[in-house]
């Protein structure tokens, strides 16, 4: 992931810059797939720079433009990590500091979305709930 400036991974006509933006390029024999988030719309920045977040740029982006750079990876959701959702929600009892995020699933709509956004802000709600709720 790389946080950015360069408006060169965007579409060529700024009337088509939206706040998520996928882009498919041959490289290297292959097609590689992008998006680039244009994060002045997506965060409703009012700032007078462009800037963007692209993940698996096909290219580098231009050293000058580039603001930080980060490793991110996926969950990965094997039948271990399935198997330990009926006991998941349990590791916010009786304790000070909740867990949140997509290695839970969304209690209302099943262990189906476990990696999901979905899940990950179902997890949150119900740790801030729970907290809330021990706090009162």
């Amino acid at each position: 992931m790389v946080l950015h400036t360069d408006p060169s991974l965007m579409p060529a006509g700024r009337e088509g810059w939206l706040a998520w933006n996928y882009g498919k390029v041959a490289a290297d024999g292959a097609t590689r797939c992008f998006v680039t988030y244009y994060l002045n719309q997506l965060q409703d920045f009012t700032a007078e720079q462009d800037y963007f977040v692209t993940l698996d740029p096909p290219r580098p982006v231009a050293p000058e433009a580039v603001i930080a750079e980060f490793d991110y990876t996926h969950p990965v959701i094997d039948m271990a990590l399935r198997g330990r959702q009926s006991v998941i929600h349990g590791a916010n009892e009786g304790t000070r500091v909740k867990l949140a995020g997509s290695y839970f699933h969304s209690k209302e709509l099943g262990p189906d979305l476990i990696g999901s956004h979905e899940a990950a802000f179902s997890a949150g709600a119900e740790a801030a709930g729970r907290l809330i709720g021990e706090l009162s």
